[in-house]
């Protein structure tokens, strides 16, 4: 893929750092320039107008001849020797699922196969405590709601030990762990997916470890829920001290929604571009009346165990609670399309809106490298709301320059 090094405006709230770095090369590279000519013509100048005087020619004939003869020499000077490598060099780079501009790579979690499709991951039984409906009838409404996949997520027991799949939609195995602190029922939880049995001892790494080793996928549920007397609270804190985990819910019945964003963002910045950690929305339904709350849009290749897997370890997905929407990079910009008017917002790793539009169903921005990775987040006029996976913001690989 190409690395043209063409130059990419900023779309952000008055000029951004990495431009004023951009304007600041170039102001110093046409003051050397002019400071360069300038030299040769007075040097070329005074030179000229020694010799006029010893062949007889007027003084300012000769120093104009010798600021003429300065410029020719220093335009070939400059042409031919000190010409700088071709602008539209490119780079023979193999760099996959990124899109390279301008000196820098922006990492497109969404560029792969598939088709989008509907996908529950937290939902209890009767067999959590508060549930209130049977397995057969979480299935049969989720069923209805045309999703494509559903995860059981009982507390503390696997309900549902290997994926299945009825007529259209396929249930995986899964449960929601508690982490004794100080002792049960108190301390934090993490969902466990793809995992055939339940794990009842470990601290949150031990635990992390073996969902690992079974082939599974950590989430970390409802990270601001306040319950078990506060000792359920994920924090920053908590969160960096432990790793494995690949996804973390943006919103969950039980959770702050503003709060789990921000922490979402906070361990994204620990993280990328490296570890990248996934947003999902999810129900955490125990019954009928709390499904469709939030969900996310999976892109995958077929109805299987395998391919949601993969998409979600990829991110190629996004979290809804109702807009319908599509992410991606597309002639150098990050874009989003949604199926209803929206409040659309590109946030960039300091947290700084960088570009935002209202009541709109499109909407691009042209990132820069001091971005660090761009998200995007859309709210229609109910307040439903829509997130993209990060955008990682990477320098261009240094490889050989072609003419």
């Amino acid at each position: 893929m190409g690395c043209d090094r063409a130059e990419f405006p900023c779309d952000h709230h008055g000029e951004t750092v990495a431009r004023r770095t951009e304007n600041a090369t170039l102001g110093g590279s046409v003051a050397r320039s002019l400071l360069i000519h300038l030299l040769g013509i007075l040097l070329f100048s005074a030179l000229g107008s020694v010799l006029s005087k010893r062949v007889g020619v007027g003084a300012a004939i000769g120093a104009f001849t010798g600021a003429g003869v300065a410029a020719l020499v220093i335009l070939v000077v400059r042409i031919v020797i000190l010409r700088p490598p071709s602008q539209d060099a490119s780079c023979s780079i193999d760099i996959g699922e990124k899109h390279a501009f301008g000196g820098f790579v922006v990492s497109d979690p969404y560029d792969g196969p598939g088709e989008y499709v509907r996908a529950q991951l937290h939902v209890h039984t009767e067999n959590s405590p508060n549930g209130k409906w049977s397995l057969e009838e979480a299935i049969a409404h989720y069923r209805r709601l045309g999703y494509s996949f559903l995860a059981v997520t009982d507390h503390g027991r696997v309900t549902v030990r290997e994926a299945t799949n009825y007529d259209g939609l396929l249930v995986i195995p899964g449960e929601e762990n508690t982490i004794e602190y100080p002792f049960w029922p108190l301390g934090q939880h993490i969902m466990r997916l793809f995992v055939s049995s339940h794990v009842s001892c470990g601290r949150a790494q031990e635990r992390i470890d073996s969902c690992a080793l079974e082939g599974g996928i950590v989430c970390i549920p409802h990270p601001s829920w306040p319950g078990n007397l506060g000792t359920g609270r994920w924090t920053e804190g908590h969160l960096r001290a432990i790793d494995g985990y690949k996804l973390i819910e943006v919103r969950n019945l039980h959770s702050d929604e503003g709060l789990d964003e921000s922490i979402w963002h906070a361990v994204l910045v620990d993280r990328m571009p490296e570890n990248p950690v996934w947003a999902v929305a999810v129900d955490d339904a125990r019954c009928a009346e709390e499904s469709g709350m939030g969900w996310i849009e999976v892109k995958v290749t077929d109805i299987s165990s395998e391919a949601l897997k993969e998409a979600l370890v990829a991110g190629r997905f996004y979290a809804t609670t109702g807009p319908r929407c599509r992410f991606g990079v597309r002639g150098g910009s990050i874009y989003a399309r949604v199926d209803r008017p929206c409040l659309i917002r590109f946030v960039n790793r300091d947290a700084v809106i960088v570009h935002e539009i209202d009541r709109a169903t499109e909407a691009t921005y042209t990132p820069c490298f001091d971005d660090g990775f761009v998200r995007v987040v859309v709210k229609d006029t109910d307040g439903k709301r829509g997130w993209s996976q990060p955008f990682a913001i990477l320098p261009c690989p240094s490889v050989k320059q072609t003419q």
